[in-house]
């Protein structure tokens, strides 16, 4: 009989004692224990995609509310969690969108060009951390 190779799986069996973490339980142990944004972070990932076997795509607004950690601390932790070769940032910018009556559309309009524009460079900039 002619063995298929496609069909092969290799099971592996794990050799180190695990727990699979609920998100409740992480929410309760972040409450009550002193733990680093990367380690919550990487956790919170973790449950997002357990087998880390493809990208996904994360709602930064969804992920910071969901999970209870102010979104200049999750940008800062991804980029600590990138340098460490624990993960890939594919998409490094922002999309945005100007709020009508924000102080930007207040400016006569010379100033009100230089404002958008110096907004657009530091949110960028702010953005790909």
């Amino acid at each position: 009989m002619k063995k298929d190779s496609t069909a092969s799986v290799t099971k592996q069996k794990i050799n180190s004692t695990f727990y699979p973490i609920t998100k409740e339980e992480l929410l309760w142990l972040r409450a009550r224990t002193p733990m680093d944004n990367t380690t919550y972070v990487y956790l919170a990932l973790k449950l997002e995609n357990p087998f880390c076997d493809r990208p996904i795509d994360i709602n930064v607004k969804e992920f910071i509310l969901a999970w209870g950690i102010a979104r200049s601390s999750l940008y800062k932790t991804l980029a600590k969690l990138e340098e460490m070769n624990v993960l890939t940032l594919i998409s490094k910018e922002c999309k945005i969108q100007w709020i009508q009556g924000s102080y930007a559309d207040n400016k006569p309009e010379q100033s009100h060009d230089r404002t958008c524009n110096s907004l657009t460079q530091e949110t960028k900039v702010s953005c790909t951390r």
